[in-house]
């Protein structure tokens, strides 16, 4: 987690859009961005119906931490399967050098929708990523805490889910999946111990 205001949160504070369309237009253009041009800021700032200057001016990402089990629940996971990481992150908070010092060998590899050109939950995201470690929608288990992006995204291509809940009741009740397809965790230790019944 980030320890104060991405500029993703910075600018989604500023907008007095709702919401979800705020999170549609980010993930649209900023997050998918390989680099930040003025074109860009300005084309975003429109749409997101704010002055151009609410762009964070020498914006530097906030520090990077782990939650205490994080560490040991990925280990688990690597003891399943090879792990990777597929984010919606824009190219100023993503630090790939920071990720692999962090995660160390747990993590085979780290795809950023920064580099993807595809944000979650767009299909091309997870198609790409599948593609490129030659695996199946089939045999890929997706784990993330946000409904659209990570569990809707993933079931949708085929691919297995767990959701993070943190407690939370399923924001659609009329899904219905088998429990091998969508699995509800609480936690990401949760998660670990989840993940084992999938294989």
């Amino acid at each position: 987690y980030s320890q104060g205001q991405t500029v993703t949160t910075i600018l989604s504070s500023v907008s007095k859009l709702p919401s979800a369309k705020v999170q549609h237009i980010l993930r649209s253009t900023l997050l998918v961005a390989p680099k930040i041009t003025a074109s860009l800021i300005e084309a975003l700032c429109k749409d997101l119906e704010i002055d151009p200057t609410s762009f964070p001016e020498n914006y530097v990402s906030p520090p990077f931490q782990l939650y205490p089990w994080t560490l040991t629940a990925i280990r688990s996971f690597s003891q399943l399967a090879p792990v990777i990481t597929l984010s919606n992150v824009s190219c100023l908070d993503f630090d790939n050098q920071l990720l692999r010092d962090t995660l160390g060998k747990y993590v085979a590899a780290h795809h950023p929708s920064c580099e993807l050109g595809y944000a979650k939950p767009d299909p091309q995201a997870f198609q790409s990523v599948i593609a490129m470690h030659y695996a199946t929608p089939a045999s890929f288990v997706h784990v993330g805490d946000n409904w659209e992006c990570d569990v809707l995204g993933a079931l949708a291509i085929g691919a297995r889910a767990i959701w993070i809940s943190g407690g939370r009741d399923i924001p659609d009740d009329k899904l219905s999946m088998p429990p091998e397809r969508l699995v509800i965790a609480r936690d990401l230790a949760d998660a670990s111990a989840c993940l084992s019944t999938l294989f």
